[in-house]
């Protein structure tokens, strides 16, 4: 008697299941409503909320009525131009992310005085005689 794949696949995720079921550990996955998300970016229209999740490519996950999204991948897709932002003026910008969602004030003043310097993320050359002359100026500044 020949076992389809599928039915072994399944066999092997139910014993899996029964593993993690026995000792108590159940992954939990924090899901928020479309509705939450509608308020959070401030638009009038759950039908707007859902376009902006389609455009940002963040899946909405459809379980009878209700719609709901991944919380964490919200707030990446949520913060990502302020990431950026950050990744490109900050050399710490990760403990700076973190202590500006942490609201930590005190810990968020004194890395931005720790790093005051800018980060250059392109080499720019300039190619004409008063541009070379222009940056030489601004350099010495």
């Amino acid at each position: 008697m020949k076992i389809s794949n599928n039915i072994i696949d399944k066999e092997t995720d139910n014993i899996e299941i029964r593993k993690l079921l026995k000792n108590n550990y159940v992954p939990q996955l924090k899901v928020i409503d479309i509705e939450v998300v509608q308020r959070m970016l401030n638009y009038k229209t759950v039908r707007g909320a859902i376009s902006w999740c389609e455009r940002n490519g963040l899946f909405i996950l459809k379980q009878g009525l209700s719609k709901t999204v991944s919380e964490l991948e919200f707030l990446l897709i949520y913060h990502k131009p302020r990431i950026n932002y950050m990744k490109r003026n900050h050399k710490n910008w990760k403990e700076m992310f973190l202590n500006l969602v942490s609201d930590d004030m005190s810990q968020l003043l004194s890395s931005v005085y720790e790093d005051s310097s800018k980060v250059i993320t392109a080499n720019y050359k300039p190619k004409s005689k008063g541009a070379k002359d222009f940056l030489s100026k601004m350099n010495d500044i």
